[in-house]
């Protein structure tokens, strides 16, 4: 694309011109703040700066998001604009160089939309396609909504699809999707105002304090142990500053479905050294132990929703053989301790040898049980991220069979994205026939969703029914209904997440009140 053509980046560049120079200016400030506040001298300024460059980032990052938000509701207007457009027999390149004077009104001449429809009407008067600037619009917005609508564009483009039909279904599903994110938003709001609160609080405090008895604080500053306790206490709070903004993140990310914290990898057996000759032992002992104690047991479906490809009964054997290994480690360890410590005399008292043999027993009965509770919380984790994905994946999915795909090539393209679409894809590409892998689909999840998404893709191979996109239309709003309620049990979590930082920061406010009381009583 030519140089005249290219629009801002809103992912690097989320705040330029008069509003970067009063962001400058504010982190200056803040950092100069926090050099007097906590070490009241001119070094403190390196700290101070290190403070302002956290604060510039998180600025940036903040001003990006509200940017890429702002964007997404014009595009959303902007969709609507162009389905009247269509609708009243425009063709979709002069349905979009239209729908710029509607935007104009709407938003203002220098909004995002109305530059970047701008950019779309100087493109194709040097006859670049719309294909390829939507798809440059896409790529540098950063938003799955438009970059979703820019390749389902291609697609219906390529394949004659039904053109007005497609972009008035992305419209409509797009608008029920922006509810459901306004209402997970203003929730997340209170909390995000909550944490701006505890941020200030402690400052509030200590200047309160600091009014009233002058010179009080005056022991923490100037001195070697002042600035040591003052530097404890910056990291602290940094560090729940820190932890807020992680946990209400943390938040936004499982609702939109992304991949939170490290599964656990696939269990591996022990070669080599003692461990490696006790996995052999357990190993040959496997198949008398599995069949009376191990037949079906919660473990195996946890292994099979956190890795569904390969052989099953072989990776429930490494893992407990693992589990056999390890746990007998420790406890002949503990047995050896136990001898040695008692020919050596270490204790004094029996008493003491013999808790210590137990605590180390107990040790490795609880490795080999625990050892199950996390991999049950993993498999519990991944169930979640998969339901916190099927608003988007019956969306998009919605969107690639309007745009003209078949049900196959629409789970090639998701299974990009989407686990269990691409466990489902591999089945069909190994030569498993489609009844069968949609079937397989449903039934390696274990959520109602997708067994009954499973069981309309069934039912539509069956009997070749018409009414699988408006069935899956229907699901795609039910399904984003269902977000709602799943947004207000993590605000929930997260709000008792929040006295994490909360105690934190009360924490930095004990220790800068309570070491100078100490010191002025002389203790």
């Amino acid at each position: 694309m030519t140089e005249n053509l290219k629009r801002p980046d809103y992912v690097k560049a989320p705040a330029v011109g008069r509003e970067h120079i009063l962001l400058i200016l504010e982190t200056v400030l803040l950092a100069v703040f926090f050099a007097w506040f906590f070490y009241r001298s001119v070094f403190g300024l390196l700290p101070g700066a290190v403070v302002g460059y956290l604060f510039y980032r998180l600025k940036l990052d903040r001003e990006q998001r509200r940017n890429k938000e702002l964007l997404e509701m014009q595009f959303r207007e902007c969709l609507l604009a162009v389905s009247a457009g269509l609708l009243a027999g425009y063709a979709v390149e002069n349905a979009f160089v239209s729908s710029r004077e509607e935007m104009r009104n709407l938003y203002g001449n220098q909004s995002f939309i109305c530059k970047e429809l701008e950019g779309i009407r100087r493109g194709l008067i040097i006859n670049i396609t719309l294909e390829e600037l939507l798809n440059d619009f896409a790529k540098r917005s950063d938003i799955n909504e438009i970059q979703q609508f820019s390749q389902v564009f291609g697609i219906a483009k390529r394949s004659g699809g039904d053109m007005p039909g497609m972009i008035q279904t992305c419209a409509q599903l797009s608008t029920e999707r922006a509810q459901t994110k306004q209402e997970v938003n203003t929730m997340l709001a209170g909390k995000r105002m909550e944490q701006r609160i505890m941020q200030v609080i402690p400052f509030g405090i200590v200047f309160y304090i600091g009014r009233l008895y002058v010179g009080f604080f005056d022991c923490l500053y100037h001195n070697a142990v002042g600035v040591g306790i003052m530097s404890f206490c910056l990291g602290i709070y940094l560090l729940g500053v820190y932890l807020g903004e992680r946990i209400l993140k943390r938040v936004e990310a499982e609702l939109s479905g992304e991949l939170v914290g490290k599964m656990k990898k696939e269990p591996q057996p022990f070669s080599g050294g003692l461990m490696g000759k006790l996995y052999s032992f357990f190993r040959k002992l496997w198949k008398s132990l599995e069949n009376r104690y191990f037949w079906r047991d919660q473990v195996s479906k946890d292994l099979r929703i956190l890795f569904p490809i390969g052989d099953q009964e072989k990776r429930r054997e490494i893992y407990y053989c693992r589990k056999l290994t390890l746990s007998v480690l420790i406890s002949v360890l503990g047995i050896l301790l136990f001898f040695l410590a008692r020919i050596a005399g270490s204790f004094s008292e029996k008493r003491d040898l013999w808790i210590l043999f137990g605590l180390i027993q107990a040790t490795a009965f609880g490795s080999f049980l625990f050892a199950d509770k996390d991999l049950h919380e993993d498999a519990e984790k991944r169930k979640q991220q998969w339901r916190n994905q099927y608003p988007d994946f019956i969306h998009q999915l919605v969107l690639y069979l309007g745009a003209g795909l078949s049900i196959r090539n629409a789970f090639a393209r998701l299974s990009q994205r989407y686990e269990p679409v691409l466990y489902a894809y591999r089945e069909m590409e190994a030569g498993m026939s489609e009844l069968t892998a949609y079937e397989r689909f449903g039934k390696r999840t274990e959520l109602q969703e997708y067994m009954k998404l499973s069981t309309l893709l069934i039912q539509n191979v069956r009997r070749g029914t018409g009414a699988l996109l408006e069935r899956l239309e229907e699901e795609a709003i039910h399904s984003a209904r269902e977000r709602i309620q799943n947004g207000k049990k993590l605000g929930e979590e997260a709000e008792t997440k929040m006295l994490i930082p909360m105690v934190m920061m009360l924490g930095v406010v004990m220790i800068m009140i309570m070491i100078p009381a100490f010191m002025g009583l002389g203790i």
